[in-house]
């Protein structure tokens, strides 16, 4: 271990000087000076944020979910099974130290150091918060911290706030996500990589690049759809979700422990060392969950597969290795589609349209927009300007103003 030092003490205080905040700007215009009022500012604007949207009236169609893949039923037994001591001790080991705790301020080292002591009560903790559906509050409490993005830091949507989860609530996700994870490629298309075992969100950097020089060589016209997610993580609404790890098939079992992770969750806001009073979470993802990652790429696949239908029939494989299809490939946040342009590319319009936000997603209408990649000289590219690119049944856009 490091003894502390000038320099370590040096190191900490700069990295914190980096999370302060010094003045805001608000609604109206205004400056805010003062931590209290920058705190409640953030409280509003977060509390805003987290609100839902979704109306009674407002469910997803089951159209929307037509022909998603399903999970393989052997999977279904060993993803509902009871948690188990060795589950929750080996998610234990693989947590690294040194990391925040949540608010009952008691870190991963403690729960290893006392583990033979206390294991087993808590798992009869998490059982039966399980069985119960709803988890011990200093579970369901996270403090949120903020860590600045790009763009104007007097803004507070310039802000990304990340949850500091205790750590029982990071053990039970993570358990969560080891058994998810073993499923996520008999759900998620091939051409999504984003928290999918034995893919890479770099593979899409690379596909890019090979792609665009494959179809210059041969003169193949051909489009790319770029799709921008507003507050990705933390738009998505949770009866959505709930039904669309349904539509995957997935256990009532499995669907009910993801449940008791959010049922009645709540936060307080971190700002300049100060916590503000803790206000109701009723939509999102938690970044800083094991599950996060895996849950958002199922919460978006629907979407990328009516992309996918929208423009099949028009488009084909071939058996050329250098005149296949690639379709829809996705990472985080920022969803990019390569297509060839010969067919489905003269302007019919995706099957999608503007309506209310039963899902929660948000695309930033300036940023989702499909232009030609690459064409051969002798013929203009029917998306020599770009195209209307829309949002699924289910979501709503609105102009980016970051």
């Amino acid at each position: 271990m490091d003894a502390s030092s000038r320099f370590f003490f040096g190191l900490e205080c700069k990295n914190g000087q980096k999370r302060l905040i010094h003045s805001m700007r608000s609604d109206t215009g205004q400056i805010l000076s003062e931590s209290t009022d920058i705190r409640r500012h953030a409280v509003g604007f977060y509390s805003s944020l987290f609100q839902s949207e979704l109306g009674e009236e407002q469910e997803v169609s089951h159209g929307f979910y037509e022909g998603l893949p399903k999970v393989e039923q052997e999977s279904s037994a060993e993803l509902e099974a009871d948690v188990s001591l060795d589950e929750l001790h080996t998610a234990l080991q693989s947590m690294e130290n040194g990391k925040a705790p949540g608010i009952d301020g008691l870190p991963v080292e403690f729960y290893k150091t006392m583990w033979s002591v206390m294991g087993e009560d808590l798992l009869m903790v998490l059982r039966d918060s399980l069985t119960g559906g709803q988890l011990p509050l200093s579970c369901r409490r996270a403090v949120l911290t903020l860590l600045p993005k790009k763009g104007d830091l007097m803004e507070i949507k310039n802000w990304r706030p990340v949850s500091l989860l205790c750590t029982e609530y990071k053990l039970l996700s993570k358990v969560l996500a080891t058994r998810l994870r073993e499923v996520m490629g008999q759900v998620i298309h091939r051409d999504q990589t984003y928290c999918v075992p034995d893919r890479l969100v770099s593979d899409n950097v690379f596909l890019i690049q090979d792609f665009l020089d494959i179809s210059s060589a041969l003169g193949l016209e051909t489009g790319l759809i770029s799709i921008d997610q507003e507050k990705a993580f933390d738009r998505v609404e949770h009866q959505y979700l709930w039904k669309t790890l349904e539509a995957f098939g997935f256990s009532p079992g499995l669907i009910a422990k993801i449940k008791a992770l959010y049922s009645n969750i709540e936060s307080v806001l971190k700002i300049n060392g100060g916590l503000s009073a803790p206000f109701k979470i009723q939509r999102g993802i938690r970044q800083g969950c094991s599950l996060s990652g895996m849950l958002y790429s199922l919460a978006f696949e629907p979407l990328l597969h009516r992309l996918r239908a929208g423009i099949s029939g028009s488009v084909h494989a071939r058996p050329d290795p250098f005149n296949q299809t690639i379709l829809a490939r996705a990472a985080a946040k920022d969803k990019r589609e390569m297509r060839p342009a010969e067919r489905d590319a003269t302007g019919r319009r995706l099957p999608v349209g503007r309506t209310r936000p039963r899902c929660g997603l948000i695309l930033s209408s300036s940023v989702h927009q499909a232009r030609p990649a690459a064409c051969s000289p002798q013929r203009q590219s029917p998306l020599s300007q770009p195209a209307t690119v829309t949002c699924p049944q289910g979501a709503m856009t609105r102009p980016n103003t970051s």
